[in-house]
């Protein structure tokens, strides 16, 4: 039972590096009677960048692999995946490439820590 009324389940990644995001998989396999009804998923560029719509809120089948192709890509440093109301996922993927400046803030990074 939910604590807090009118509220949902929600997670914030932040990623190594600016990335272009250009698909995304939602898996809730092995859940069945506790999956997520709904997500949705934003992103933002940047620690103080706004956050932005990346994929409206959509239905989710219980115990499914759900792909989804964006039509525009997304560039983003963060993103929020929110589950409506509440439940489970057994993993999120986001299929992309880093963007030339996120590839060298991790060079930049690498070159420092001396490895």
């Amino acid at each position: 039972r939910r604590r807090v009324r009118d509220t949902n389940d929600w997670v914030r990644f932040r990623l190594p590096a600016q990335g272009a995001v250009r698909a995304i998989e939602i898996d809730t396999a092995y859940l069945k009677g506790n999956s997520a009804g709904w997500i949705a998923l934003q992103g933002r560029n940047g620690d103080t960048g706004e956050w932005f719509e990346i994929l409206p809120r959509t239905r989710l089948q219980p115990d499914t692999l759900h792909r989804f192709v964006l039509r525009a890509q997304a560039v983003v440093t963060h993103v929020r995946l929110d589950a409506f109301p509440d439940g489970g996922v057994a993993r999120m993927r986001l299929h992309g490439t880093l963007t030339e400046s996120g590839a060298a803030e991790l060079t930049r990074r690498y070159e420092e820590s001396g490895a």
